[in-house]
């Protein structure tokens, strides 16, 4: 065979294998997302609902405005990922990226990426707590606590001892 033949088929040969290389890609991937789609689906389905009484719950808080790489350094430091890089990849990847809910969000240590992420773009659980007029500054606090607000309780007591601070209100 002349050089010239060897080079052309050396060509084709690569063509072919980075069309089968794309070809089986695209193939992964969308498997990969069929069968994420079929999870989410079971979840809701099922409702994925992981409460304080579950199990191995870890809370965790989004506050708002955080990032995607605000909310992974809040999951590593609960031990919950290991890899902050990997999960801001695949919430890019896998369209999670910005649809984050703030709030307070339960989850175990047998969650995976996948599950973490769509457990947190869920709307967090909200509490409704209505105060009778008269109620006393401690009975407001235990009623906060029955309803299993987390609150920092020495914070709130120091700033209901400035009543100074209300005066700029008009209520």
């Amino acid at each position: 065979m002349s050089k010239r033949i060897r080079r052309t088929l050396a060509w084709m040969f690569v063509v072919l294998l980075a069309v089968a290389i794309s070809a089986g890609g695209f193939v992964v991937g969308y498997s990969y997302v069929l069968s994420q789609n079929d999870r989410f689906e079971r979840f809701d389905r099922q409702g994925i609902l992981i409460t304080p009484e579950t199990p191995g719950a870890v809370m965790v808080v989004i506050p708002r405005g955080s990032d995607t790489a605000d909310i992974a350094a809040v999951l590593q430091e609960k031990g919950l990922i290991e890899q902050p890089l990997v999960f801001q990849l695949l919430s890019k990847f896998n369209g999670f990226d910005g649809s984050y809910m703030a709030g307070t969000h339960y989850l175990t240590r047998a969650m995976n990426y996948d599950e973490i992420m769509y457990v947190l773009s869920l709307k967090p659980r909200s509490v409704r707590i209505t105060f009778p007029e008269g109620m006393t500054y401690l009975e407001v606090k235990a009623k906060l606590k029955a309803a299993g607000m987390m609150f920092d309780e020495a914070r709130m007591d120091t700033m209901m001892n400035q009543p100074a601070l209300f005066l700029d209100y008009p209520f």
